[in-house]
């Protein structure tokens, strides 16, 4: 054989020896991503059917926020709110540009407030009428009689949502929570007059028994010539007449005494005085009798 033949002999045996190497190795590769193919398409498979149900759960909450939002209407997110002293809302950020309408006399459109709460989330103001809409700008006034006190806890600052509108049912509850307080206001108002009548009352009946206190005690800077019961009060004038009637009392009472024991000395005088004349005459009578005693034995 000739050399070059023997050369290319050789080479094919290495090239057979390498492609049988490298079929095997084809074969391997071939075999991973066959098995990475079927993964693959399990992970497909699973990825779809999750997309599927998120796909149906987004179609779900779209047509469960369209629904929210048929009772909560148009919003206004992030808006820079600054509140007066009587509770008018200056907003930046939302005005003509922003869809806000124009302030038409009765028909002004009105926007429900939210301000951001404490502990997170929104909390609800009232609802505000427009009264000055510029471009980029809006005066908004409560549409509701704010109760003392009340616009102290409404913050300025960003991050104050405006809506439309607001569910029926959070707008009664509104309502009825400001006829509460209308009528708590008004029952409060009714005992703070009660109040201040019994207050003058009592002022009245102070004022009253200062007066007979002093007619009682009397008074020490009553001018001169004035009455004793004004000057020393009717108590030390009652005492002094009681005094004097006592003492008036108790003089009668001895006058009656003395009455009492000179009708007894009286009575016994006229006693022995009756004594005395019927002794008298007694012994008046027994010489008459004896003298008449002989006058009748001589005529006889």
């Amino acid at each position: 054989m000739h050399v070059l033949g023997k050369v290319l002999l050789g080479l094919c045996i290495l090239g057979a020896v390498g492609a049988v190497g490298l079929t095997a190795k084809l074969v391997n590769v071939r075999n991973s991503w066959t098995k990475r193919v079927a993964e693959l398409k399990q992970e497909n498979e699973k990825t779809a059917d999750e997309l599927r149900r998120q796909r149906i759960e987004l179609k779900s909450l779209r047509n469960q926020l369209a629904r929210e939002e048929l009772g909560w209407g148009k919003s206004w997110s992030q808006a820079n709110v600054s509140r007066q002293a009587d509770g008018t809302l200056i907003v930046d950020g939302v005005g003509r540009r922003q869809g806000l309408g124009l302030p038409e006399g009765p028909n002004s459109p009105v926007v429900h407030a939210f301000q951001p709460a404490p502990g997170g989330g929104m909390a609800y103001v009232g609802p505000f009428q427009a009264t000055t809409v510029e471009e980029n700008r809006a005066a908004l006034r409560p549409a509701w009689k704010v109760r003392p006190g009340e616009a102290d806890s409404w913050t300025s600052g960003p991050d104050w949502r405006l809506r439309t509108q607001v569910p029926a049912g959070f707008l009664n509850r509104f309502h009825d929570l400001q006829s509460q307080l209308v009528n708590v206001d008004q029952r409060l108002a009714n005992e703070q007059s009660r109040l201040e009548d019994q207050k003058n009352s009592l002022a009245d009946a102070n004022n009253v028994l200062a007066v007979r206190l002093e007619e009682l005690e009397g008074d020490p800077d009553a001018p001169e010539g004035v009455p004793a019961e004004f000057s020393d009060g009717l108590l030390a004038v009652l005492e002094r007449v009681q005094n004097e009637r006592s003492a008036g009392l108790e003089e009668v009472d001895a006058l009656r005494h003395k009455v009492h024991q000179t009708n007894e000395r009286l009575n016994a005088v006229l006693q022995e005085n009756l004594q005395l004349a019927r002794q008298l005459t007694e012994k008046t009578e027994e010489p008459a009798a004896t003298a008449a005693a002989p006058a009748d034995s001589s005529s006889r």
